[in-house]
């Protein structure tokens, strides 16, 4: 379930840059995909030891820490949003994205 929940977060961010740059984005899969792996956690067998209970205690916290940065992400208001300004990523330590200008 981790390598899942890597591949769910770069899928996020790559929501929050189509999003932040004003592309579409499926947001149908991505609940879809989001609605297997929480059923993935429910069948999963009960944990054996104490350190299986808190690997997969921290990986269920992760994803719904994943799931809330998603659902903001869906709500963004329009104010936030570029209006047709390209946005770059420019060669810093932070790699952050900034406007063109």
């Amino acid at each position: 379930q981790a390598i899942t929940l890597v591949k769910l977060f770069r899928i996020v961010q790559k929501v929050q840059y189509h999003r932040v740059t004003g592309k579409r984005n499926n947001y149908e899969r991505i609940d879809q995909l989001m609605e297997r792996l929480e059923q993935s956690f429910a069948a999963t067998e009960l944990p054996r030891s104490r350190q299986e209970f808190v690997s997969r205690a921290s990986l269920f916290h992760l994803f719904q820490e994943i799931k809330r940065y998603y659902r903001r992400i869906q709500k963004m208001p329009v104010v936030v949003l570029p209006v047709n300004e390209p946005l770059t990523r420019k060669e810093n330590p932070n790699s952050t994205l900034i406007r063109q200008g």
